[in-house]
């Protein structure tokens, strides 16, 4: 079982058959050594669709992973030495037996992802990597890749990773998810938005608890369909963008735009047939609008009310000295998304009401 110097998972130091210093090591760094120059190989393994050869010993996995023990135990006697993996990508495959070897891992920026390894973790029942992978993907989630992390943790249906990911999301998609209908470009991160699949896409849609307004989220979407559309090599005109959101559009909140968001994003482009138009703009008009047509907010919003003296431009925000201000000015309810009212006030004052519900 020789190595092949062309393959970077199998390259490895040469070794001094008159040096013993390795062995002078602690036990770890011995198996590493012994790992690493394949020492008392006894079993192969041709790993991934390009059929890399990852060579180890078997009584060292069988100690480290049940699934190894039991593979393993029905071969050891087989004249066959050489097993294949063909669906762990060979580094991941390479990281996993060294740390069986040696309890070290590398996570990389690019391949092996930390995703790969947890895969193979959970697929030969390596508790203590599976760990090390899961808190790994925990402390460098952040706001551009927490929609990719969530379609990989529902993939290898990881709760812990699923159920962090929903919190960040659900906090900041306004960053994680709007600032992708703003991009252009047809190459976008691998972490991103745009990577993730129609499923997920889906997921997102159905959470109730979501930081973003509705028509940011669906430009988002948009967004994504002409790079679905790319990847699966089609033009990215209005059919084809509506045969790739099929599943995703009827869990779009369009009730939740205000009217000119929805005639001026949504109404006009053949997304929606002219019937699920008119049955949105009925509702948008209606006052007060029907109950049972009414959709859950994907957040809470707030009022914010300010004051400012013309005079001295002095700006009051809603406490107890706005009160008098205030107490002799109606001010009408529009269920709108947004309204900015500019009111006349005794003394010189003015204020500026922004009402959300």
């Amino acid at each position: 079982m020789a190595n092949s110097t062309s393959d970077p998972v199998l390259e490895t130091n040469v070794i001094d058959d008159n040096s013993e210093d390795w062995r002078k090591a602690c036990l770890l760094d011995r198996n590493e050594f012994a790992f690493k120059n394949n020492l008392l190989s006894d079993v192969c393994f041709i790993v991934g669709e390009g059929k890399r050869k990852i060579p180890a010993n078997k009584i060292i996995l069988s100690l480290g992973s049940p699934v190894f023990a039991a593979m393993l135990s029905e071969r050891w006697l087989s004249p066959a030495s050489e097993i294949e993996v063909p669906d762990i990508e060979p580094e991941a495959f390479y990281e996993l037996l060294r740390f069986i070897y040696c309890e070290k891992v590398k996570f990389h920026s690019s391949s092996p992802d930390a995703h790969s390894i947890l895969y193979a973790a959970k697929k030969y029942d390596v508790e203590a990597l599976k760990n090390k992978c899961v808190e790994f993907l925990s402390s460098t989630l952040s706001n551009s890749n927490v929609c990719f992390r969530l379609m990989k943790a529902r993939y290898l249906q990881e709760s812990e990773l699923i159920d962090l990911c929903c919190k960040t999301l659900s906090k900041t998609a306004s960053t994680a998810i709007s600032r992708y209908y703003t991009t252009t470009s047809t190459t976008s991160h691998e972490e991103s938005f745009h990577a993730v699949d129609i499923e997920t896409i889906c997921f997102i849609l159905e959470m109730d608890q979501l930081n973003i307004e509705e028509v940011d989220l669906y430009k988002a979407i948009l967004s994504w369909a002409d790079f679905e559309c790319e990847r699966q090599n089609l033009e990215g005109n209005k059919e084809n963008i509506k045969l790739v959101l099929k599943q995703a559009l009827p869990l779009i909140r369009f009730r939740l735009m205000s009217p000119q968001e929805f005639s001026e994003v949504v109404s006009g482009t053949g997304i929606l047939s002219i019937e699920e138009e008119l049955s949105i703009f009925k509702y948008l008009s209606s006052k007060p609008r029907p109950a049972n047509l009414r959709p859950t907010p994907r957040f809470k919003k707030s009022i914010i009310i300010a004051a400012c003296d013309e005079v001295t431009g002095k700006i009051f925000i809603c406490k107890q000295d706005l009160r008098r201000v205030f107490q002799n000015c109606r001010v009408k309810y529009f269920k709108m998304q947004t309204l900015i009212i500019v009111l006349p006030l005794v003394n010189s004052f003015f204020c500026i009401m922004k009402i959300f519900y």
